[in-house]
């Protein structure tokens, strides 16, 4: 009996044995990353009632990458400092990729202020941040900015939500569905939209269409600005800033800073010896005050206090690009069924529909003005209405002497005796 004891005690022991032996282990979860901070002002002005707070993180530090985490935060009245704590996953990091955080103060109606953004070391287990300071909009490169007419969009991702931000009244956007470009709807208000198309956008505020938009970029260089009384000039190249005034009398040169996006428009600041230059650049129709010749660009510039104010950038870059499709012919609108068009082509060349027959030509650009030249067409029959509209399309084309655009996607041919061909930019 012992030795059959005995016999099943070592088979147990074999078997609690071969238990204990080394198994598969299961790895244990990183350590969540703990973010915590505030958000501040030091201006003595009070959150309206219903403002949210939003902190977000997101994967890079440029554009807008991918949304790790957010927190939301309705304030229901409450002010700065505005205390916050992320916790991350750390799983949703990529190794080798800087997150980013930023947050920001969003009002309805009323202000909406963004912190500058700051890279987080995901190496700690916890991040305490230094106070991050909300400033208005107009003093943060947040999102895209762009000019409609004498006002300024801005455009960005923060949070779950595209936002557009108008007067300084926020928007939350959601994708539609559209035929072209990316167009957003306000959640609440299909009124309320944004629909961008490269550099450009349309945007509408309750049912009320701005002026065509243009994103605030900087210009290519190297880039030229003038102006009048007194007549100055300004050159930004990859190294320098170039100013001469007084006529051409006086000339100064700065090292080229890095430039500012602002609302306003793109800003350098530069300094030397005891002189500071302040340049602004803003993407908006200017008209010469001398000849009436459209620039892509305001200028404004101030040197030791004082001001002075011209335009800037190429003439042929408002023509350039997309066809423009012809509205009105000397007051009368095109025959039923009809098209004509007219586009602005690289070395100096011009082509488009006449109404029944291609045309193609050649166009200049002077000091004063536009001037067709050398225009010729496909020999096509047409019906007579046709004919005869083309007929006085093409006459008329060759009378114009200047242009002009209301706004960016609108275009004004002046011709002798008053006449006009006003055109829009294709869709």
């Amino acid at each position: 009996m012992k030795s059959r004891n005995t016999f099943i005690f070592a088979i147990l022991a074999l078997m609690l044995a071969g238990c204990g032996g080394p198994t598969d282990a299961i790895p244990e979860a990183p350590e969540p990353l703990l973010i915590r901070g505030e958000l501040f002002y030091p201006e003595r002005i009070a959150l309206p009632a219903d403002s949210l707070a939003v902190i977000e993180l997101r994967l890079g530090t440029t554009g807008p990458g991918s949304l790790l985490t957010e927190q939301r935060i309705e304030l229901g009245g409450r002010q700065v400092p505005i205390p916050f704590e992320l916790t991350v996953d750390r799983t949703t990091l990529e190794e080798g990729v800087t997150p980013t955080l930023r947050g920001a103060v969003f009002s309805r109606p009323g202000p909406a202020r963004v912190t500058e953004p700051v890279t987080i070391d995901a190496s700690h287990s916890i991040v305490d941040l230094a106070p991050m300071r909300l400033r208005p909009v107009e003093q943060v490169a947040f999102g895209a900015p762009y000019q409609c007419g004498d006002r300024t969009v801005i455009f960005g991702v923060l949070g779950s939500h595209e936002r557009m931000i108008v007067d300084g009244e926020t928007f939350d956007l959601a994708p539609v569905v559209s035929a072209s470009g990316a167009r957003y709807e306000a959640l609440d208000d299909p009124e309320t939209s944004f629909w961008s198309q490269g550099d450009r956008a349309m945007v509408a505020v309750r049912g009320e269409t701005l002026p065509g938009c243009q994103v605030i970029s900087g210009p290519a260089l190297p880039f030229t600005a003038r102006g009048q009384e007194p007549s100055w000039m300004l050159e930004v190249t990859a190294d320098e800033l170039r100013l001469l005034t007084d006529f051409g009398t006086t000339e100064l040169s700065f090292p080229r800073p890095e430039p500012r996006v602002m609302l306003e428009g793109i800003v350098y600041e530069a300094a030397t010896g005891d002189q500071r230059l302040s340049v602004l650049i803003q993407p908006a129709i200017c008209a010469d005050i001398m000849s009436g010749m459209p620039y892509p660009y305001r200028v404004r510039y101030e040197l030791d206090g004082t001001r002075q104010s011209g335009c800037g950038g190429e003439p042929r870059s408002l023509l350039e690009g997309e066809e423009w499709v012809i509205e009105t012919l000397a007051g009368d609108a095109p025959v039923e069924d009809s098209r004509m068009t007219i586009q602005f082509l690289g070395e100096d060349r011009v082509a488009g529909q006449g109404s029944c027959n291609r045309y193609m030509g050649g166009y200049e650009l002077t000091g004063e003005g536009l001037r067709f030249t050398q225009m010729a067409g496909t020999l096509m029959a047409c019906e007579e209405p046709i004919s005869q509209q083309e007929s006085r399309f093409m006459e008329l084309l060759g009378e114009v002497y200047r242009f002009s655009l209301p706004e960016w996607d609108q275009l004004v041919l002046h011709a002798t005796g008053g006449k006009r061909i006003t055109a829009r930019r294709a869709q």
